[in-house]
Protein backbone atom coordinates (compact mmCIF):
# COMPACT_ATOMS: atom_id res chain seq x y z
CA UNK A 1 0.00 0.00 0.00
CA UNK A 2 2.50 2.41 0.93
CA UNK A 3 4.47 1.60 -2.91
CA UNK A 4 1.05 2.32 -4.24
CA UNK A 5 0.70 5.48 -2.06
CA UNK A 6 4.50 7.14 -2.81
CA UNK A 7 3.84 5.80 -6.86
CA UNK A 8 0.64 7.96 -7.26
CA UNK A 9 2.10 10.80 -5.10
CA UNK A 10 5.30 10.90 -8.03
CA UNK A 11 3.23 10.10 -10.80
CA UNK A 12 0.95 13.14 -10.18
CA UNK A 13 3.32 15.80 -11.29
CA UNK A 14 4.16 13.93 -14.34
CA UNK A 15 0.32 14.05 -15.48
CA UNK A 16 0.54 17.81 -14.82
CA UNK A 17 3.59 18.09 -17.53
CA UNK A 18 2.15 15.99 -19.75
CA UNK A 19 -1.04 17.68 -19.52
CA UNK A 20 0.98 21.52 -20.21
CA UNK A 21 2.73 19.68 -23.08
CA UNK A 22 -0.44 18.89 -24.51
CA UNK A 23 -2.42 22.17 -24.17
CA UNK A 24 0.71 23.43 -25.47
CA UNK A 25 1.03 21.36 -28.58
CA UNK A 26 -3.05 22.11 -29.10
CA UNK A 27 -2.40 26.06 -29.13
CA UNK A 28 0.76 25.94 -31.01
CA UNK A 29 -0.92 24.22 -34.32
CA UNK A 30 -2.17 27.40 -35.02
CA UNK A 31 -0.11 30.38 -35.51
CA UNK A 32 0.24 33.88 -37.57
CA UNK A 33 0.81 33.51 -40.74
CA UNK A 34 4.26 34.97 -42.20
CA UNK A 35 4.47 34.82 -45.76
CA UNK A 36 2.10 37.73 -47.32
CA UNK A 37 0.19 36.93 -50.88
CA UNK A 38 1.28 39.27 -53.84
CA UNK A 39 -0.57 42.49 -54.43
CA UNK A 40 -0.22 45.02 -57.12
CA UNK A 41 -0.17 48.89 -56.13
CA UNK A 42 -3.52 50.44 -56.07
CA UNK A 43 -5.64 53.60 -54.98
CA UNK A 44 -8.68 54.77 -55.32
CA UNK A 45 -9.76 58.43 -55.24
CA UNK A 46 -13.20 60.26 -55.65
CA UNK A 47 -14.75 63.90 -55.82
CA UNK A 48 -16.62 63.24 -52.95
CA UNK A 49 -19.92 62.60 -54.50
CA UNK A 50 -21.81 59.67 -53.65
CA UNK A 51 -22.20 56.67 -56.38
CA UNK A 52 -25.37 55.26 -56.36
CA UNK A 53 -25.32 51.82 -55.73
CA UNK A 54 -27.64 50.11 -57.90
CA UNK A 55 -27.18 52.33 -60.59
CA UNK A 56 -26.68 51.43 -64.35
CA UNK A 57 -22.80 51.79 -65.67
CA UNK A 58 -21.84 51.41 -69.20
CA UNK A 59 -18.41 49.73 -69.99
CA UNK A 60 -15.76 51.20 -72.02
CA UNK A 61 -12.58 49.31 -72.29
CA UNK A 62 -9.57 50.69 -74.35
CA UNK A 63 -5.82 49.10 -74.18
CA UNK A 64 -2.59 48.81 -75.48
CA UNK A 65 0.11 46.54 -75.09
CA UNK A 66 3.54 47.80 -77.26
CA UNK A 67 5.17 44.21 -77.04
CA UNK A 68 1.99 42.67 -79.43
CA UNK A 69 1.00 43.59 -82.69
CA UNK A 70 -2.69 43.89 -84.54
CA UNK A 71 -6.02 45.24 -82.61
CA UNK A 72 -6.56 43.76 -78.95
CA UNK A 73 -10.35 43.35 -78.91
CA UNK A 74 -10.72 39.73 -77.78
CA UNK A 75 -8.58 40.77 -74.61
CA UNK A 76 -10.92 44.11 -74.21
CA UNK A 77 -13.63 42.12 -74.50
CA UNK A 78 -12.81 39.43 -71.48
CA UNK A 79 -11.56 42.50 -69.25
CA UNK A 80 -15.34 44.03 -70.25
CA UNK A 81 -16.87 40.62 -69.16
CA UNK A 82 -14.61 40.39 -65.86
CA UNK A 83 -15.85 44.10 -64.85
CA UNK A 84 -19.16 43.57 -65.57
CA UNK A 85 -19.48 40.24 -63.14
CA UNK A 86 -17.39 42.37 -60.61
CA UNK A 87 -20.05 45.14 -60.84
CA UNK A 88 -23.00 43.10 -60.94
CA UNK A 89 -21.92 41.45 -57.69
CA UNK A 90 -22.20 45.13 -55.86
CA UNK A 91 -26.07 45.99 -57.13
CA UNK A 92 -24.87 47.98 -60.22
CA UNK A 93 -26.77 47.41 -64.05
CA UNK A 94 -25.27 46.91 -66.90
CA UNK A 95 -26.17 48.32 -69.82
CA UNK A 96 -25.02 50.37 -72.87
CA UNK A 97 -28.55 52.36 -72.80
CA UNK A 98 -28.77 55.65 -71.20
CA UNK A 99 -26.76 54.87 -68.50
CA UNK A 100 -26.54 56.97 -65.23
CA UNK A 101 -22.65 56.43 -65.07
CA UNK A 102 -20.02 55.70 -67.62
CA UNK A 103 -16.79 53.66 -66.39
CA UNK A 104 -13.97 54.18 -68.52
CA UNK A 105 -11.23 51.22 -68.22
CA UNK A 106 -7.88 51.54 -69.70
CA UNK A 107 -4.95 49.25 -69.69
CA UNK A 108 -1.13 49.54 -70.96
CA UNK A 109 1.75 46.75 -70.94
CA UNK A 110 5.05 47.98 -71.77
CA UNK A 111 8.68 45.98 -71.45
CA UNK A 112 10.68 46.90 -68.99
CA UNK A 113 14.08 44.97 -68.42
CA UNK A 114 15.15 45.03 -64.66
CA UNK A 115 17.64 43.83 -62.16
CA UNK A 116 15.80 42.18 -59.78
CA UNK A 117 16.34 41.31 -55.92
CA UNK A 118 14.20 39.70 -54.77
CA UNK A 119 14.43 37.91 -50.68
CA UNK A 120 11.84 35.35 -48.29
CA UNK A 121 11.73 37.01 -45.17
CA UNK A 122 10.39 35.56 -41.80
CA UNK A 123 8.61 37.92 -39.48
CA UNK A 124 10.02 38.48 -36.09
CA UNK A 125 7.34 40.14 -33.96
CA UNK A 126 4.32 39.78 -35.71
CA UNK A 127 2.83 38.50 -32.46
CA UNK A 128 3.23 41.65 -30.42
CA UNK A 129 1.13 44.14 -30.32
CA UNK A 130 0.93 45.79 -33.16
CA UNK A 131 -0.06 49.96 -34.12
CA UNK A 132 -1.26 50.36 -37.71
CA UNK A 133 -2.03 53.43 -40.09
CA UNK A 134 -5.46 53.49 -42.16
CA UNK A 135 -4.74 52.92 -45.32
CA UNK A 136 -4.00 55.89 -47.56
CA UNK A 137 -5.78 55.19 -50.55
CA UNK A 138 -8.95 56.65 -49.42
CA UNK A 139 -10.43 53.03 -49.56
CA UNK A 140 -13.63 53.95 -47.90
CA UNK A 141 -12.87 55.26 -44.56
CA UNK A 142 -15.31 57.81 -44.29
CA UNK A 143 -17.71 55.49 -46.32
CA UNK A 144 -16.60 52.37 -44.03
CA UNK A 145 -17.24 50.34 -47.71
CA UNK A 146 -13.45 48.72 -47.70
CA UNK A 147 -12.42 48.65 -43.91
CA UNK A 148 -12.16 44.81 -44.07
CA UNK A 149 -9.58 45.33 -46.86
CA UNK A 150 -8.10 48.42 -45.70
CA UNK A 151 -6.95 46.52 -42.16
CA UNK A 152 -5.77 43.53 -44.59
CA UNK A 153 -3.30 46.26 -46.20
CA UNK A 154 -2.57 47.95 -42.50
CA UNK A 155 -1.50 44.29 -41.27
CA UNK A 156 0.65 43.59 -44.41
CA UNK A 157 2.20 46.82 -44.00
CA UNK A 158 3.42 46.06 -41.06
CA UNK A 159 4.54 42.16 -40.68
CA UNK A 160 6.84 43.81 -43.81
CA UNK A 161 8.52 46.48 -41.42
CA UNK A 162 8.68 43.55 -39.08
CA UNK A 163 10.27 41.44 -41.09
CA UNK A 164 14.32 40.28 -41.20
CA UNK A 165 15.28 38.84 -44.75
CA UNK A 166 17.27 35.41 -44.89
CA UNK A 167 17.65 34.93 -47.89
CA UNK A 168 18.42 37.00 -50.98
CA UNK A 169 18.41 36.41 -55.23
CA UNK A 170 19.65 38.94 -57.87
CA UNK A 171 18.94 38.46 -61.16
CA UNK A 172 18.39 39.85 -65.00
CA UNK A 173 14.96 39.21 -65.70
CA UNK A 174 12.71 40.51 -68.98
CA UNK A 175 9.60 42.33 -67.45
CA UNK A 176 6.48 43.83 -68.23
CA UNK A 177 4.64 46.47 -66.51
CA UNK A 178 1.36 46.96 -66.57
CA UNK A 179 -1.11 49.37 -65.73
CA UNK A 180 -4.74 50.18 -65.16
CA UNK A 181 -6.89 53.02 -64.44
CA UNK A 182 -10.59 52.72 -63.91
CA UNK A 183 -12.59 55.67 -64.30
CA UNK A 184 -16.53 56.43 -63.04
CA UNK A 185 -17.87 59.52 -64.89
CA UNK A 186 -21.99 60.90 -64.66
CA UNK A 187 -24.09 62.31 -67.42
CA UNK A 188 -22.21 65.11 -67.72
CA UNK A 189 -18.45 63.18 -68.15
CA UNK A 190 -17.47 64.43 -64.51
CA UNK A 191 -14.95 62.36 -62.93
CA UNK A 192 -16.55 61.28 -60.11
CA UNK A 193 -14.19 58.31 -58.97
CA UNK A 194 -10.79 56.90 -60.00
CA UNK A 195 -9.10 53.38 -58.97
CA UNK A 196 -5.66 52.60 -60.38
CA UNK A 197 -2.96 50.01 -60.02
CA UNK A 198 0.55 49.08 -61.62
CA UNK A 199 2.39 46.43 -61.36
CA UNK A 200 5.84 44.38 -62.91
CA UNK A 201 5.30 40.65 -63.71
CA UNK A 202 7.44 38.08 -65.79
CA UNK A 203 4.24 37.50 -67.43
CA UNK A 204 3.16 40.05 -70.67
CA UNK A 205 -0.50 38.67 -70.25
CA UNK A 206 -2.10 41.48 -68.23
CA UNK A 207 -5.31 39.28 -67.85
CA UNK A 208 -3.76 36.52 -65.76
CA UNK A 209 -2.51 39.09 -62.72
CA UNK A 210 -5.69 41.40 -63.81
CA UNK A 211 -8.16 39.83 -61.47
CA UNK A 212 -6.37 40.35 -57.88
CA UNK A 213 -5.94 44.41 -58.64
CA UNK A 214 -9.85 44.81 -59.95
CA UNK A 215 -11.41 42.92 -56.78
CA UNK A 216 -9.17 45.78 -54.48
CA UNK A 217 -9.99 48.25 -57.00
CA UNK A 218 -13.64 47.59 -56.60
CA UNK A 219 -13.63 46.45 -53.33
CA UNK A 220 -13.75 50.55 -52.83
CA UNK A 221 -17.20 51.37 -54.70
CA UNK A 222 -20.66 50.78 -52.86
CA UNK A 223 -22.26 47.42 -52.77
CA UNK A 224 -25.61 46.19 -51.96
CA UNK A 225 -25.76 43.24 -49.89
CA UNK A 226 -28.90 41.62 -50.60
CA UNK A 227 -27.58 40.66 -54.00
CA UNK A 228 -26.61 37.22 -54.42
CA UNK A 229 -23.87 36.21 -56.62
CA UNK A 230 -24.92 32.94 -58.78
CA UNK A 231 -22.51 30.21 -59.10
CA UNK A 232 -22.43 26.90 -60.56
CA UNK A 233 -23.62 23.67 -58.86
CA UNK A 234 -20.91 21.12 -59.41
CA UNK A 235 -21.78 17.55 -59.89
CA UNK A 236 -21.67 14.67 -56.93
CA UNK A 237 -19.78 12.38 -59.44
CA UNK A 238 -17.48 15.21 -60.61
CA UNK A 239 -16.45 16.79 -56.96
CA UNK A 240 -13.20 15.08 -57.13
CA UNK A 241 -12.31 15.90 -60.50
CA UNK A 242 -13.39 19.45 -59.82
CA UNK A 243 -10.96 19.53 -56.70
CA UNK A 244 -8.25 18.28 -58.52
CA UNK A 245 -8.68 20.78 -61.41
CA UNK A 246 -9.18 24.30 -59.00
CA UNK A 247 -8.60 23.38 -55.89
CA UNK A 248 -5.64 21.08 -55.21
CA UNK A 249 -2.23 22.69 -55.03
CA UNK A 250 -3.34 26.07 -55.79
CA UNK A 251 -2.65 29.36 -53.40
CA UNK A 252 -5.31 31.38 -53.25
CA UNK A 253 -5.51 35.12 -52.43
CA UNK A 254 -8.52 36.64 -50.46
CA UNK A 255 -9.24 40.81 -50.61
CA UNK A 256 -9.78 40.35 -47.11
CA UNK A 257 -6.63 38.95 -45.86
CA UNK A 258 -2.49 39.25 -46.45
CA UNK A 259 -1.57 36.27 -46.48
CA UNK A 260 -2.10 32.74 -49.00
CA UNK A 261 -4.52 30.58 -48.57
CA UNK A 262 -4.70 26.60 -49.36
CA UNK A 263 -7.32 23.76 -49.22
CA UNK A 264 -5.86 21.03 -47.35
CA UNK A 265 -5.88 17.41 -48.49
CA UNK A 266 -9.65 16.67 -48.93
CA UNK A 267 -9.95 12.65 -49.10
CA UNK A 268 -12.49 11.04 -50.94
CA UNK A 269 -14.28 8.09 -49.92
CA UNK A 270 -16.49 5.30 -50.95
CA UNK A 271 -19.84 4.93 -48.40
CA UNK A 272 -22.63 1.66 -49.00
CA UNK A 273 -25.20 3.42 -48.60
CA UNK A 274 -27.94 0.95 -49.11
CA UNK A 275 -25.91 -2.22 -50.71
CA UNK A 276 -22.49 -3.02 -52.25
CA UNK A 277 -23.89 -2.24 -55.72
CA UNK A 278 -25.36 1.43 -54.02
CA UNK A 279 -22.24 3.28 -53.68
CA UNK A 280 -22.20 7.50 -53.34
CA UNK A 281 -18.66 9.07 -53.28
CA UNK A 282 -18.08 11.32 -50.14
CA UNK A 283 -15.53 14.71 -49.92
CA UNK A 284 -14.45 14.40 -46.12
CA UNK A 285 -12.72 16.93 -44.26
CA UNK A 286 -10.63 16.70 -40.90
CA UNK A 287 -13.50 13.24 -40.90
CA UNK A 288 -16.47 15.27 -41.54
CA UNK A 289 -18.15 15.53 -45.05
CA UNK A 290 -18.60 18.94 -46.87
CA UNK A 291 -20.98 19.64 -49.23
CA UNK A 292 -19.55 18.55 -52.61
CA UNK A 293 -21.97 20.66 -54.65
CA UNK A 294 -21.09 23.70 -53.37
CA UNK A 295 -17.35 23.61 -54.08
CA UNK A 296 -17.71 26.37 -56.66
CA UNK A 297 -18.84 28.66 -54.28
CA UNK A 298 -16.12 27.48 -51.10
CA UNK A 299 -13.83 28.75 -54.47
CA UNK A 300 -15.47 32.34 -54.97
CA UNK A 301 -16.12 33.19 -51.40
CA UNK A 302 -12.23 32.92 -50.74
CA UNK A 303 -11.05 35.15 -54.35
CA UNK A 304 -13.93 37.87 -53.15
CA UNK A 305 -15.01 38.04 -49.88
CA UNK A 306 -14.00 41.76 -48.27
CA UNK A 307 -14.49 40.98 -44.24
CA UNK A 308 -12.45 38.01 -42.60
CA UNK A 309 -13.31 37.88 -39.19
CA UNK A 310 -10.62 37.05 -36.73
CA UNK A 311 -10.95 34.21 -33.81
CA UNK A 312 -7.68 34.58 -32.33
CA UNK A 313 -8.97 36.52 -29.03
CA UNK A 314 -11.92 38.23 -28.29
CA UNK A 315 -10.31 41.91 -27.97
CA UNK A 316 -10.53 43.31 -31.31
CA UNK A 317 -9.37 47.00 -29.66
CA UNK A 318 -6.67 46.79 -31.93
CA UNK A 319 -7.51 44.78 -34.82
CA UNK A 320 -4.09 44.96 -36.61
CA UNK A 321 -2.63 42.95 -33.23
CA UNK A 322 -0.91 39.60 -34.61
CA UNK A 323 -2.72 37.11 -32.42
CA UNK A 324 -6.17 37.53 -33.91
CA UNK A 325 -4.89 36.55 -36.93
CA UNK A 326 -4.28 33.02 -35.97
CA UNK A 327 -7.75 31.71 -37.01
CA UNK A 328 -10.26 33.83 -39.30
CA UNK A 329 -13.64 33.12 -40.53
CA UNK A 330 -15.58 33.59 -43.69
CA UNK A 331 -19.18 34.17 -44.65
CA UNK A 332 -21.24 34.94 -47.89
CA UNK A 333 -24.67 34.10 -49.53
CA UNK A 334 -24.61 32.65 -52.79
CA UNK A 335 -27.55 31.29 -55.00
CA UNK A 336 -26.39 27.85 -56.03
CA UNK A 337 -27.30 26.04 -59.16
CA UNK A 338 -29.33 26.41 -61.91
CA UNK A 339 -32.11 26.68 -60.04
CA UNK A 340 -30.73 29.75 -57.77
CA UNK A 341 -30.99 28.21 -54.69
CA UNK A 342 -30.14 30.88 -51.94
CA UNK A 343 -27.17 29.24 -49.30
CA UNK A 344 -25.03 30.43 -46.67
CA UNK A 345 -21.19 29.43 -47.03
CA UNK A 346 -18.82 29.70 -43.99
CA UNK A 347 -15.03 28.80 -44.03
CA UNK A 348 -13.03 28.52 -41.49
CA UNK A 349 -9.26 29.03 -42.22
CA UNK A 350 -5.96 28.39 -39.37
CA UNK A 351 -2.17 29.96 -39.70
CA UNK A 352 0.47 28.32 -40.43
CA UNK A 353 4.11 29.78 -41.07
CA UNK A 354 3.01 30.09 -44.98
CA UNK A 355 -0.15 31.33 -44.90
CA UNK A 356 -4.20 29.93 -44.48
CA UNK A 357 -5.10 26.51 -44.82
CA UNK A 358 -8.87 25.86 -45.05
CA UNK A 359 -9.87 23.55 -41.89
CA UNK A 360 -13.71 23.63 -42.58
CA UNK A 361 -15.94 24.94 -45.38
CA UNK A 362 -19.69 24.11 -45.26
CA UNK A 363 -23.07 25.25 -46.48
CA UNK A 364 -24.55 26.77 -43.04
CA UNK A 365 -27.97 26.53 -41.59
CA UNK A 366 -30.07 29.63 -40.97
CA UNK A 367 -28.70 29.49 -37.27
CA UNK A 368 -25.28 29.44 -38.00
CA UNK A 369 -25.22 32.03 -40.26
CA UNK A 370 -26.77 34.56 -38.01
CA UNK A 371 -24.54 33.99 -35.46
CA UNK A 372 -21.77 34.66 -38.19
CA UNK A 373 -24.03 37.97 -39.11
CA UNK A 374 -23.60 39.04 -35.39
CA UNK A 375 -20.03 38.50 -35.12
CA UNK A 376 -19.64 40.49 -38.32
CA UNK A 377 -21.65 43.41 -37.57
CA UNK A 378 -19.32 43.60 -33.94
CA UNK A 379 -16.40 43.56 -36.53
CA UNK A 380 -17.22 46.03 -38.78
CA UNK A 381 -18.13 48.24 -35.88
CA UNK A 382 -14.22 47.25 -34.30
CA UNK A 383 -12.93 48.38 -37.60
CA UNK A 384 -15.04 51.42 -37.46
CA UNK A 385 -13.92 52.36 -34.09
CA UNK A 386 -10.16 51.54 -35.14
CA UNK A 387 -9.93 54.34 -37.87
CA UNK A 388 -12.12 56.90 -35.80
CA UNK A 389 -9.09 58.95 -34.76
CA UNK A 390 -10.27 62.51 -35.34
CA UNK A 391 -11.94 64.85 -32.66
CA UNK A 392 -15.38 66.09 -34.39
Amino acid sequence: MAITKWFNLWRRPIDIIIALLTFSVVIGCATVPQVRVWRPWQRTLENGEQIKVGASIKIEVFGQATPLLGIGKLADKKIQNLLQDLLERRGFIITDDSPDYRMEFLYATLNEDRAEVSSSVSSSNINQMLVGTASGSGAGVGGGRALGVSIAKAIAAISNEASSTSTLRISNDVAYRHTISCEIFDKTDALLWKGESTWSSADIDIARELLTALKLIVSDLPYNPAILPSVPSIKSSRAEDFYMQAMRGYEFSCPALPYRIKFGDLRFIVRNRQSKADKEMEMTQSGKAIDKNALAAFVDLIETAQYAIPEGDADWSRPVRGILWKKVMLGGKYRLGIQGEPCSILIKLTGNTAGYTVQKCWVASDTEYAAFEAKLAKWRQALRDYYDVYER
